[in-house]
């Protein structure tokens, strides 16, 4: 237990840290002025999800943070995205059933923004997310900006009230793009979304044979594989009946465990999500003795319970990392599945009588199974490639639950482990 709590003072300790630095990610940014004015330094980034609605610069050569709002400067590029400024209309209507009305046609307001540019071409396609998480795509040619459209309503027919679907961004990229030709039987089955569309503009500006100065790159999974070592302690929690094991009390075991880890960071989300998956060696042995012993009749009765088990056991947690410049606390919280490879079950009664021995040996359990499941929650640090793990689990154990015995497990551990 002390390692433990070792573990949750390391952990506080790191996210005061990073809370002290609250949320700066500065890394190398361009950002272009009104005036056509390029100008480096960095930008405070976090790979956003939803457009921003500002970003935080320092001009290279300083140490002043400028705040800029979309207009006040012209774009910006960061990591592998780049942003424009835009004043436009966005499609307002909600798309909440209980709001839906009976016009196709959108409700429009006008607004400031930073678009994500997704081509940059003689078409361009710009991507808004706004904050209600309702995505917008936009096209540009000509220099003309204008929204395509889709959304929801609603259609009598029949006395019946019917929810249709508006396909409207079909007929303006047709009405756009029409001046290439075969691209119109692509776009009659295109769906709503922004790999699709990205294809498109590709495929259009190809067609004209215009440069294109911008594509964005996809968001793509980050897989970090780790090598894991450290300690586990376990502990059997047995519910039975007074015939069963009566009030045997078994020790915490306290063994290594070794394993290898694949961490799967979700796109976007500023890093901070991810799916960590492990797989970990991990026995335990335990050994508890029940006696009676009578000396007016020469009588003893010794029982030695033993069991011994070695699992490995596949554990798939939700992992949410703080990020921070050098410390990166996480939580974790998920489901563990164990698979015993090797069991040992006794219980060795040894009976003294007068000057005769006898010896049993049987199943400490009737009914054992080799498959565990569990519940999992931890916390822990990573600096740079190095992560320590604190982790608690509660598994259904090997006994198959009966009205004589009922067991559950609780494994605790502390985890060492490198990222490569």
């Amino acid at each position: 237990m002390k390692k433990i709590t070792a573990c949750l003072f390391l952990f506080i300790n790191a996210f005061a840290i990073n809370t002290l630095t609250a949320q700066k990610n500065y890394i190398k940014g361009v950002i272009v002025t009104n005036n056509n004015d390029t100008v480096h330094g960095t930008i405070n980034y976090h790979n956003w999800d939803e457009n921003p609605s500002a970003i935080q610069f320092v001009k290279e050569g300083t140490t002043e943070v400028i705040s800029y709002k979309p207009m006040q400067i012209k774009a910006f590029t960061v990591a592998t995205d780049y942003y424009e400024s835009a004043t436009v209309d966005i499609d307002a209507t909600s798309q909440r059933l209980e709001d839906l009305g009976n016009s196709i046609e959108p409700l429009m307001i006008k607004d400031t923004v930073f678009f994500s540019v997704y081509v940059k071409g003689e078409a361009s396609l710009y991507y808004y997310k706004s904050k209600n998480d309702r995505k917008h795509f936009f096209i540009k040619k000509n220099n003309i900006t204008e929204e395509l459209i889709n959304n929801y309503y609603y259609k009598h027919l029949d006395d019946q009230e019917l929810l249709v679907k508006s396909d409207k961004y079909k007929q303006q990229l047709i009405n756009h793009l029409a001046d290439c030709s075969g691209i119109t039987e692509d776009i009659t089955t295109l769906n709503y979304r922004g790999n699709e569309l990205l294809k498109l503009f590709i495929k259009y500006n190809k067609c004209r044979n215009t440069s294109v100065v911008f594509i964005k790159k996809s968001d793509n999974f980050i897989f970090e594989p780790f090598i894991i070592a450290g300690a586990s302690i376990t502990k059997l929690n047995f519910f039975t009946t007074p015939d069963y094991l009566g009030d045997v009390v078994f020790n915490r075991s306290t063994n290594f465990a070794l394993g290898l880890a694949l961490n799967i960071v979700l796109p976007r989300k500023s890093k901070t999500a991810s799916l960590y998956n492990e797989l970990l060696y991990k026995t335990y042995q335990m050994e508890a003795f029940r006696g009676t012993k009578y000396y007016d009749i020469n009588y003893s009765n010794t029982k030695k319970y033993v069991f011994n088990f070695t699992y490995l056991k596949l554990t798939t947690l939700l992992r949410f990392t703080y990020p921070g410049k050098k410390l990166n606390p996480f939580f974790n919280i998920g489901m563990t599945n164990a698979y015993a490879i090797r069991s040992v079950n006794t219980l060795t009664i040894e009976t003294q009588i007068y000057n005769s021995h006898y010896s049993e040996t049987k199943p400490a359990i009737d009914d054992i199974k080799k498959y565990e499941a569990g519940i999992a929650i931890g916390i822990g640090i990573l600096y740079k490639h190095i992560s320590l793990d604190c982790r608690y689990e509660r598994g259904n154990s090997m006994a198959k639950a009966s009205d004589q015995v009922r067991c559950v497990t609780d494994n605790y551990y502390v985890l060492l482990g490198y990222r490569f």
